[in-house]
């Protein structure tokens, strides 16, 4: 993981969500979990209404 915050667009939050996704789905996955281990994920509110 880089150093810094690093910013989370929608469409990894869909990847991660949408589990018919296949390949992109594991990577969602497994940037979103590091990102929230590490503390360094970002995200505006406009990310947050595009994906609900």
């Amino acid at each position: 993981m880089p150093e810094g915050k690093v910013f989370i667009d929608t469409n990894v939050i869909i990847y991660a969500y949408d589990t018919s996704a296949g390949a992109k789905h594991e990577i969602a996955k497994e940037i979103l979990t590091d990102l929230w281990n590490s503390g360094l994920g970002v995200l505006s509110t406009q990310v947050l209404q595009e994906f609900l």
